[in-house]
């Protein structure tokens, strides 16, 4: 039971924070809520864990009815809702079923009788890391980066769910969608290591893809919108000091991360920018890309994203996200210690502006649901105003 009192709802929280105005407390989250959801399925559902994929496939009205259990459990102040989801004209052929030959389950088109093994650890079920060249020629970005209009997309049901959830919680809850930058996204098509090379060796060719998928970005943006999504986050993966130097960096991502702010603003979205990776030679050149909000990883991995310096660079021009180690602090410090790592970046955030507890990272597959529970307690009782 959370012992905090809240005189505000989470949406209210959020964009009072936004707007710089008094809070009853700070907003308490974590980034890519939807893999917490995923990891931690068994957990608060106690279901076994087939069943988080048949929940993918429900209609939307019965699929929503989940988070009502969840945010019951982790009442998170930012809402990250499934968010893409298969056209509305396919769903209904899928089922999850038993495999045929081995334990386990998969996932069955009824139409052609094809089946996909399911990945029963859900913290293991996206398992794309290196993606093979396929783009070789402006002809090839046509191709095989298509289009679809904002409407095109809503059309399609592939936004349903978010649509769904703004729908009958977005009164109370702040919902977001959520997006990668065109720089990580070219990964895809010409491999994830190999487009290090390219940015030397092809940077034309990668220039048009950027900008292929910067207009296809701009859409979803838009589809988001129409949704009824609050923010997007805008994940600028790769794009850090431990990836590409300040000039590749200015080179390659941020124009496009512009547009697709420039573009979230217009449609009344505001915009979170996500940097998993050190940023500290380049906060003035994030700053300029113009959206509203930053949030870091914490500390590790050889780079170091102090908080406190980064706050001072960035001056209450962004609402400031935490950026407290998931593992370290979360999943494993005592309660007394975890209390005092959080306060100490509260402190930091009532010194230097506007702030929304969180971690750095998603949240451990290890963290007990219990422990997640206490977090999101200290996180208001601990900044209440």
């Amino acid at each position: 039971m959370n012992r905090f009192v809240s005189r505000m709802t989470p949406r209210q929280r959020m964009l009072a924070s936004f707007a710089g105005q008094p809070v009853d407390c700070f907003p308490v989250t974590a980034p890519y809520l939807m893999l917490t959801q995923a990891d931690h399925w068994t957990k608060y559902t106690r279901q076994e864990s087939w069943t988080y994929y048949a929940w993918c496939l429900q209609p939307p009205s019965e699929h929503i009815q989940e988070y009502l259990r969840y945010y019951r459990e982790l009442p998170f102040d930012i809402a990250q809702p499934q968010q893409w989801t298969a056209a509305r004209g396919d769903r209904g052929y899928r089922r999850v079923v038993p495999a045929l030959e081995r334990n386990g389950y998969d996932e069955l088109d009824t139409r052609s009788g094809s089946r996909r093994p399911l990945v029963l650890n859900l913290h293991e079920k996206d398992q794309d890391s290196e993606w093979p060249r396929s783009v070789f020629s402006e002809r090839d970005i046509r191709a095989r980066i298509p289009i679809q209009s904002a409407q095109h997309i809503l059309d399609e049901g592939r936004l349903d769910y978010l649509a769904a959830y703004a729908r009958a919680f977005g009164k109370e809850q702040f919902v977001t969608g959520t997006l990668v930058n065109s720089f990580y996204n070219s990964s895809h098509y010409v491999g994830l290591t190999n487009r290090f090379y390219l940015l030397t060796d092809e940077p034309e060719l990668m220039h048009q893809i950027i900008e292929r998928l910067t207009l296809r970005n701009i859409e979803e943006i838009r589809a988001m919108a129409l949704a009824g999504a609050d923010a997007v986050f805008i994940d600028d993966a790769t794009a850090t000091k431990d990836m590409i130097s300040k000039p590749m960096f200015c080179d390659f991502s941020l124009p496009y991360l512009k547009r697709q702010v420039d573009a979230a603003h217009e449609v009344g979205l505001k915009v979170i920018l996500i940097y998993f990776g050190g940023i500290a030679d380049r906060v003035e050149e994030i700053v300029s890309a113009g959206a509203d909000a930053l949030l870091m990883e914490t500390t590790m991995k050889g780079f170091t994203n102090d908080l406190e310096k980064v706050a001072v660079q960035v001056n209450d021009r962004m609402l400031m996200f935490g950026n407290l180690n998931p593992r370290d602090d979360v999943e494993l410090k005592p309660e007394n210690e975890l209390a005092d790592v959080m306060l100490a970046q509260i402190q930091v955030g009532k010194k230097y502006g506007r702030f929304v507890v969180s971690t750095g990272s998603p949240l451990t597959p290890g963290t007990t649901l219990e422990r997640m529970q206490r977090y999101i307690e200290l996180g208001h009782e601990l900044s209440k105003f």
